[in-house]
C-alpha cells in the first residue's frame, strides 16, 4: 500500500467492485440476473418467473390476447418483450397488494368462488416472490436493487376455512371405478392413476420413473433422483411400501415392458428449462 497506493492495493486484495445494475433495471434484466447469479435450476426459475410475469402485466396494464399463447410466432414474444420492459423499481407493494385486491373481488360476493380465488392468488404470490428470496437469490446477487422491493411486507390472504370441500367421492370406489374403466383397455393410464393416488407421486415423478425405482422383493418403490429427474426438495426422497395387490400389477407390467420409464409413452424425455411432460396425452386421457 505505501509503495504502490490505495488504488492498486484495493485492486489486488479486495478484487474488482461489484458491478452494479443499470439506472432503471427492467424485470427482464432481473430475471436474467437471476438464471445466471444463482443456484435456482432453470426450471423452477422459470415457473416462478412465469408467476411473476402474471402480476408484472396485470400492474403495467399490459394487455394480452389469445396470441400472447402462441409460441411459435410473434404473439408471444411480442407481449413477453413488453412484460421485460417494465423497469423494476415500478412493480411497489402498493401496486401487488392492489393487484392482489382486484384479483380476489372478481369472484363477486359468491364465497366459494372467493376461496378458490384466494387460494389461486396465494399460490401466485409465494411462486413469484420466490424470485426475491432473501437466502436464494437477493444474497447472491451482484447487482443494485431497487427499494423497497416488489414483495416487501406483502403477505398471502389468510384462509380461515382450509378443510378440503371435496365432490365426495369415495377413494375405493374411485379405484374401484378405475380398474374396471382402465385396467386392461388404458394400461398406462392406470399406472398413472395409480401411482398417483396408491403411493401418492407427484405427476412430475410418475412421469420420470423408471423401472429400477422398483425393488420387487423388498416390496417398495424408491423415489430418487435420475438422469432426467431432481427431486423437488431433498425431503422428496423416500422409500415407499408397495402393497402386494399392487405389486403384482407392476410385477406384470414390467414383464411387458418396453422402455426403462413405467408409464410407456412415444415423446422422449427431454431436459428443459419449463415444464414439460413426456405423458401428456395420458395424463390428458387419465383426467378426461
Amino acid at each position: 500500500m505505501i509503495g504502490n497506493g490505495w488504488p492498486d492495493f484495493l485492486a489486488k486484495y479486495r478484487g474488482k467492485e461489484t458491478p452494479q445494475a443499470p439506472a432503471n433495471l427492467t424485470v427482464g434484466q432481473y430475471l436474467d440476473a437471476v438464471r445466471t447469479q444463482t443456484e435456482l435450476s432453470p426450471i423452477t426459475i422459470e415457473g416462478y418467473a412465469k408467476r411473476f410475469r402474471q402480476i408484472v402485466a396485470a400492474v403495467a396494464n399490459i394487455q394480452g390476447n389469445k396470441s400472447r399463447f402462441d409460441y411459435r410466432k410473434s404473439g408471444y414474444h411480442a407481449w413477453l418483450g413488453a412484460v421485460h420492459a417494465v423497469p423494476l423499481a415500478t412493480i411497489t407493494p402498493d401496486k401487488i397488494r392492489e393487484w392482489k385486491k382486484r384479483f380476489i373481488d372478481s369472484a363477486g360476493k359468491n364465497e366459494i368462488k372467493r376461496r378458490s380465488r384466494t387460494t389461486s392468488c396465494n399460490s401466485i404470490l409465494r411462486q413469484a416472490r420466490s424470485l426475491f428470496s432473501r437466502r436464494n437469490v437477493i444474497d447472491k446477487l451482484k447487482i443494485a436493487l431497487p427499494a423497497p422491493l416488489p414483495f416487501d411486507g406483502v403477505s398471502v390472504e389468510r384462509r380461515t376455512d382450509t378443510k378440503f370441500y371435496g365432490c365426495g367421492v369415495d377413494p375405493r370406489e374411485l379405484l374401484r371405478d378405475a380398474a374396471a374403466e382402465l385396467g386392461t383397455d388404458e394400461p398406462d393410464e392406470f399406472k398413472a392413476f395409480l401411482l398417483a393416488l396408491v403411493l401418492g407421486l407427484r405427476r412430475r415423478e410418475a412421469d420420470l420413473l423408471e423401472w429400477t425405482s422398483f425393488d420387487f422383493v423388498a416390496g417398495t418403490l424408491r423415489i430418487q433422483p435420475t438422469r432426467w429427474y431432481k427431486l423437488k426438495t431433498n425431503e422428496s426422497a423416500a422409500v415407499l411400501p408397495v402393497e402386494p395387490v399392487f405389486l403384482a400389477l407392476f410385477r406384470a407390467w414390467r414383464a411387458k415392458a418396453t422402455s426403462e420409464f413405467v408409464i410407456e409413452s412415444p415423446r422422449p424425455p427431454k431436459s428443459v428449462a419449463y415444464q414439460r411432460y413426456r405423458c401428456q396425452e395420458i395424463f390428458d386421457g387419465l383426467l378426461a
